[in-house]
């Protein structure tokens, strides 16, 4: 049984109502982001971030991320209701035309509710742009000897294990009374279980190498000519298993095999609590460490 033709505009009318509705409670939070007049030394650029909030709701910060992918910044900035706010921000700059993608957030966390969504484009000179290269596949093929592995003695250590399972099981067999046997065999199989937990509890641990990394390919534009470069390294991390991992350090510039990798990249750095990100099992992740 159909609706009337009636009913079916006022389903519509209600339709557009909230859609309209919803899209003007997302655009009340103006977003706007802009180079500085100033550079900046280190790895990323400095520009000007402009919230003005008329809405109702309090943000409490800012989350940006390059629209070709990459780590998400998160920066707090409170703006209360019917407030305004700017902040010295420092981002990634790869070309004189970079966009990012900016959320406007109800709490500090990079996965919050966004209360606002901007796409803004923003042209840089040619003097601000980063020296360091963000995808470099050649930093990769380089360390891959790096990726976390299972310790050399590792499947003797298993097989030892297991023979020795075998054994205490076998012997079990011979003890006379059925209680005892079946509180030995117990007693073997919760010890087997409790070391296999502890073998593949050793796949959780992540390995970090630090090499001496290779001169950037360009030269800073923001280091005064004759003045020394600040000593940089790679770290790079690996583990056996798909884990979380965190560094103290939100100076660390990921540097990405592809794009593929990049875009679907999970950082988060915050200023104040560093790097977060996923490390799938068996690969490796490059960052660049800018020295003191």
């Amino acid at each position: 049984m159909g609706l009337a033709p009636s009913a079916i505009w006022v389903v519509r009318a209600w339709i557009m109502a909230v859609a309209c509705g919803a899209g003007s409670a997302s655009a009340q939070v103006d977003l706007r982001l802009s180079p500085a007049d100033t550079g900046s030394p280190g790895p990323y650029r400095s520009a000007i971030l402009s919230v003005a909030n008329p809405s109702a709701q309090s943000v409490r910060a800012v989350s940006i991320r390059m629209v070709e992918g990459g780590p998400a910044f998160l920066f707090p900035l409170a703006v209360p209701p019917e407030a305004n706010a700017t902040l010295a921000v420092e981002l990634p700059v790869f070309t004189p035309e970079q966009g990012y993608g900016v959320r406007a957030l109800a709490n500090e966390d990079a996965r919050a509710q966004a209360l606002a969504t901007a796409t803004i484009a923003t042209t840089w000179p040619p003097d601000r742009i980063s020296p360091v290269d963000l995808i470099d596949s050649d930093a990769y093929v380089r360390n891959e000897g790096k990726a976390a592995s299972w310790p050399a003695g590792f499947l003797r250590e298993l097989f030892i294990a297991a023979a020795v399972v075998c054994i205490a099981m076998a012997s079990a067999c011979f003890l006379r009374r059925p209680r005892w046997r079946l509180a030995v065999v117990a007693a073997i199989a919760v010890g087997a279980a409790m070391g296999t937990v502890a073998w593949v509890g050793r796949g959780t641990e992540v390995t970090h190498y630090t090499v001496e990394a290779p001169p950037a390919s360009e030269a800073d534009p923001s280091i005064s000519l004759g003045a020394s470069r600040p000593a940089e390294a790679l770290l790079i991390v690996s583990c056996l298993r798909t884990t979380k991992w965190r560094h103290p350090s939100g100076r660390l510039v990921p540097i990405y095999r592809d794009g593929r990798q990049m875009s679907q990249d999970d950082a988060v750095i915050d200023p104040r609590h560093g790097t977060s990100l996923t490390l799938h099992a068996g690969e490796i992740r490059v960052f660049r460490v800018a020295g003191p």
